[in-house]
C-alpha cells in the first residue's frame, strides 16, 4: 500500500498535523479550521473531531476528480520557448515573456543582465521580434510574444549588485514593435544592468506582460556585451510557461490528486501528452512519452479512473504540412502547439486515416489502464453533423481495438448555439 510520503515531503507540522510539500505547493494534512466556534449540532457538548481525509487508494468509489493542468513528461516534450535565455542568445526571433497579470500595474516585471566582468556601458537596446514565436497562431486580442514593450521603463546600473544608480526613467516609454529601441546614457562602469518595466501591455490571451526578443548591452564602441557567448547571465522577475508548463512542475504536482482523494482524472485534451500531434511527431511513427505513459499506470494503480481524451490535430496531415522538422523548429514555436496544429479528422480522407491509426494505437496501448476514451475536445465549433461523422468512424475503431473500452463523447467549450 503506498503512502503520500512516497510522493511528497513533510516540511512542517502545525498543531501536530504534517504539511506536505509537492514541490513548492504546500498542503495541510487535515481540513483547516476556516471559521472558529461554529455550532454544528445544538446541545451537543462533545468536542468536534475532524475527519481524516483519505487518499485515492483508500477510497472505493466517488465522483470527485479533476482535469490536471497537464501530465508529467520527459525533456523530449518539454517545449518552453519563452525562457529568459532567449534574451541573450543573439536571435531576436526567439523571445521571453513575463507571466501575465490581471491589470497593467499589478507588479513591475524586470530583466537583470549580469556581465562577466565590470565594463564600460553606454546604451541598452530592447529588441522586439520581427515575427517572433507563434507567428502563425494569434491567440487572444493582445500583442504577439516578443513585441510587448512596457509603457514605463527604468534602467539601473550597479558595480556590486548592492548600490544602484538610475540612468534612465520614462513614464511614457514607447518603441517600435519590431527592431531595436535604443536607450543611451553617459558611458559609465557597470557589471549589473537592471531593466524594470511597468504599465504593461496585454500579450496574446495571458494578460499584461513584458515580452521582447533580445536585450543588447553595448559599450561605447557598439559591442554587445550581453551575449551568453560572452559569459553574460540573465535573470527575470517571472516567466510565462504557457498551458504546457515545465516538466519539473508537472511532475511534482501530479500526485496531488491522490492526496485529495480523487477517483477520476481526465487527461490528454489540448496540450496533453496524449494529443495526436505529440504522439505522432514523425509521420508513421507513433510514440508515447515514457513519463506520460508511466503516469497513467501510476494513477490506475493508485485507484484513479483515467479518462483519456483522444484529441484532434496533427501538423503532418495538413495538405501542406506546417512543419517538417519538429526538433530544429521547436524554439521558434509557442507552447500553444495545440492552436498551430489544429485540424479535424473529417477534413480529408488522409486526415481521417491518420486519426484512426492514432486512435487504434492509443486504445490498444492503454487497454486495461483507461476507464473511458473521450473523442475530441471542444468539438462544438465544427457542428453536430461533422462531429457525428467523426464519431461514426471512431467508435467502431475503439471497440475493434478493445471491445471492453469505455467510450465518451467529447466535452464542449461553452455553448455555441449556432454550432449545436
Amino acid at each position: 500500500m503506498p503512502t503520500i510520503e512516497d510522493y511528497a515531503t513533510v516540511e512542517a507540522y502545525c498543531e501536530g498535523t504534517p504539511v506536505y510539500a509537492f514541490g513548492y505547493t504546500y498542503i495541510y494534512g487535515m481540513s483547516p479550521t476556516l471559521v472558529e466556534d461554529v455550532v454544528l449540532q445544538e446541545d451537543n457538548s462533545h468536542p468536534v473531531e475532524k475527519i481524516r481525509p483519505k487518499k485515492s487508494w483508500e477510497i472505493r468509489y466517488n465522483l470527485c476528480g479533476s482535469t490536471p493542468a497537464r501530465e508529467p513528461k520527459t525533456m523530449w516534450n518539454d517545449d518552453q520557448p519563452l525562457l529568459p535565455i532567449h534574451l541573450i542568445d543573439g536571435d531576436p526571433e526567439t523571445a521571453w515573456s513575463s507571466r501575465g497579470g490581471t491589470a497593467p500595474d499589478i507588479q513591475p516585471e524586470w530583466i537583470r543582465i549580469d556581465l562577466p566582468v565590470e565594463s564600460e556601458v553606454s546604451s541598452v537596446e530592447l529588441v522586439c521580434s520581427e515575427g517572433g514565436p507563434g507567428e502563425r497562431s494569434k491567440i487572444g486580442p493582445g500583442k504577439r510574444p516578443g513585441k510587448a514593450l512596457p509603457g514605463e521603463l527604468t534602467i539601473k546600473l550597479s558595480r556590486d549588485a548592492r548600490r544602484w544608480e538610475t540612468v534612465y526613467h520614462n513614464e511614457e516609454f514607447t518603441g517600435p514593435e519590431s527592431g531595436p529601441t535604443t536607450i543611451g546614457f553617459p558611458a559609465c562602469r557597470a557589471k549589473q544592468i537592471w531593466i524594470i518595466g511597468a504599465d504593461l501591455k496585454p500579450v496574446q490571451n495571458w494578460g499584461p506582460s513584458f515580452s521582447i526578443g533580445e536585450v543588447a548591452i553595448r559599450d561605447p564602441d557598439g559591442e554587445n556585451l550581453s551575449l551568453v557567448s560572452r559569459g553574460a547571465g540573465v535573470s527575470v522577475s517571472s516567466t510565462y510557461f504557457g498551458y504546457g508548463m515545465d516538466r519539473f512542475t508537472q511532475d511534482v504536482l501530479w500526485p496531488i490528486q491522490y492526496d485529495l482523494g480523487f477517483k477520476w482524472s481526465r487527461v490528454g485534451y489540448d496540450m496533453g501528452m496524449y494529443l495526436w500531434s505529440y504522439v505522432e511527431r514523425e509521420r508513421g511513427t507513433l510514440r508515447i512519452d515514457q513519463k506520460a505513459d508511466a503516469a497513467v499506470t501510476e494513477a490506475s494503480q493508485n485507484g484513479v479512473n483515467v479518462i483519456m481524451c483522444l484529441d484532434k490535430g496533427n501538423w503532418l496531415y495538413h495538405s501542406s504540412p506546417r512543419k517538417t522538422d519538429w526538433r530544429n523548429s521547436r524554439i521558434h514555436e509557442m507552447m500553444e502547439t495545440y492552436y498551430d496544429h489544429q485540424g479535424w479528422p473529417h477534413e480529408s480522407e488522409e486526415m481521417m486515416k491518420g486519426w484512426l491509426r492514432y486512435v487504434r494505437y492509443m486504445v490498444k496501448h492503454f487497454a486495461g489502464r483507461v476507464a473511458f476514451f473521450e473523442i475530441c475536445n471542444e468539438w462544438q465549433g465544427i457542428g453536430v453533423d461533422n462531429y457525428v461523422t467523426i464519431l461514426n468512424e471512431t467508435i467502431p475503431t475503439i471497440k475493434e481495438a478493445d471491445p471492453n473500452a469505455g467510450v465518451m463523447l467529447g466535452s464542449t467549450g461553452g455553448f455555441d448555439h449556432s454550432a449545436i
